[in-house]
């Protein structure tokens, strides 16, 4: 089974006109940004088809809820990285995910806020968990 076959929501919802998501991710190191970009013969940089496909993954994922995102509104994303090891650096983790969840929302990030974190875990604990959340009424944030 795939990292993409793994991935699955937690918890998703809509309270009035807060919508809010949880997910969670395997721990694979395709998330991260080291990794996502390569060169090919003639100097062409391109995505990664992994890193691709995790992302594609998320994004199809989100969508499937089909939670009414707006797309004028700050969004909250939360990433947390249980990682098995410390050779990874969480916060390289952090622009695919986004882009995923760009992809799967229909907001652009530059309407982002939110934090990351990490934490050592087993191997069998490791994973990514995201949350992704806006407040409040319709229209632009101030």
């Amino acid at each position: 089974m795939s990292a993409t076959d793994k991935m699955r929501i937690i918890s998703a919802g809509v309270n009035g006109s807060d919508v809010g998501m949880e997910l969670w991710l395997p721990y694979d190191t395709g998330w991260s940004k080291n990794v996502m970009w390569r060169r090919g013969r003639l100097g062409r940089v391109y995505k990664n088809e992994s890193s691709a496909a995790l992302c594609r993954s998320l994004a199809q994922l989100i969508r499937t809820r089909r939670l009414p995102w707006r797309p004028q509104k700050k969004l909250h994303v939360g990433i947390v990285v249980s990682r098995p090891d410390r050779r990874a650096d969480s916060h390289n983790f952090v622009d695919l995910i986004c882009d995923a969840v760009e992809s799967g929302t229909g907001v652009n990030d530059r309407w982002y806020t939110g934090y990351w974190d990490w934490n050592d875990s087993d191997k069998s604990q490791a994973g990514i968990t995201v949350t992704i959340s806006q407040w409040g009424g319709e229209g632009e944030d101030d």
